[in-house]
């Protein structure tokens, strides 16, 4: 299954992504943040990035199964 967390470098984003990366799904991130030190070491694909680039959120959301959305800000 491919998951979509927006918003995902946040505090529980971090532990949804770990969670899914450990159950074998494809974790994809869109979040505005940088990437941590500890989600360089996660099967994931990490898209920086702000909610209002609409190019960018229709690109992340293709093919995807899931979409959990933790963003609380633009």
């Amino acid at each position: 299954m491919k998951v979509l967390i927006v918003g995902g470098a946040g505090e529980i984003g971090r532990y949804l992504i770990k969670d899914f990366s450990n159950h074998g799904h494809e974790v994809v991130v869109l979040d505005r943040a940088t990437k941590t030190e500890e989600m360089e070491k996660l099967p994931i694909t990490y898209l920086q990035g702000n909610l209002m680039d609409a190019a960018l959120v229709n690109g992340s959301v293709q093919g995807t199964d899931v979409i959990i959305n933790l963003a609380w800000s633009f």
